[in-house]
């Protein structure tokens, strides 16, 4: 989980879990951290457990789920972190590597055509009502929850996925209207990466070529 800075907590930094969707594993959870904090004290425990001959991803059930603090959002920044996210619905389903197994991750635009400034706020209503199995899941008390992307042990991937979650967090934040969000296009998107210098992020998009 990734919250804000005021919400920080150290205490307990991991916790394990059990998870009916598992026939055979365990849940790692997070306390709330920042991606430095997941960097210098997860992502060792990661390759450690790598190295010992743990998987997640080939087990086709794990998820990378990534969480992020409701209490920043304002009702509008939740529906234009909606709306940027369902612009680019396409790139990042690619690299969530999910493929068509989205039974616990539905996306946000199943139930239209395209993102359009006439159904632009029937689909932030329509995704922020929405229940749990869901690309984002509004219906946590505290947080917003990224479920869309796959489990995977490469700790690059790991890196590259919470800093595009922190990208659409942080561009959400804009000053954007619809019509702004609407005229996104992939040069915008890796000209964000780039300012924030997500050197993993913009090396995964490359080598998915989505960018």
């Amino acid at each position: 989980q990734i919250l804000d800075e005021s919400e920080k907590d150290y205490s307990n930094l991991l916790e394990w879990k059990k998870d009916s969707s598992l026939v055979c594993g365990v849940e790692m959870v997070t306390a709330p951290i920042s991606l430095e904090i997941f960097r210098d004290r997860i992502i060792p425990i990661v390759e450690k457990l790598r190295e010992n001959g743990f998987t997640s991803e080939k087990g086709g059930r794990c998820g990378n789920h990534i969480h992020i603090s409701k209490n920043v959002f304002s009702e509008e920044e939740q529906s234009r972190l909606v709306l940027i996210y369902a612009k680019f619905e396409k790139q990042i389903k690619i690299l969530s590597r999910r493929g068509t197994n989205n039974n616990y991750c539905r996306d946000v635009l199943e139930n239209f055509d395209s993102l359009e400034i006439e159904n632009s706020m029937k689909i932030a209503e329509s995704q922020k009502n929405k229940s749990k199995c869901t690309a984002i899941n509004f219906s946590n008390k505290n947080t917003i929850e990224f479920r869309v992307f796959r489990g995977t042990m490469n700790t690059n991937k790991l890196i590259a996925n919470i800093q595009l979650v922190q990208l659409l967090a942080d561009w959400s934040r804009k000053n954007l209207t619809i019509h702004d969000i609407l005229n996104l296009n992939i040069a915008d998107f890796k000209n964000e990466i780039s300012k924030n210098n997500y050197e993993e992020l913009l090396t995964y998009c490359i080598e998915k070529e989505v960018i």
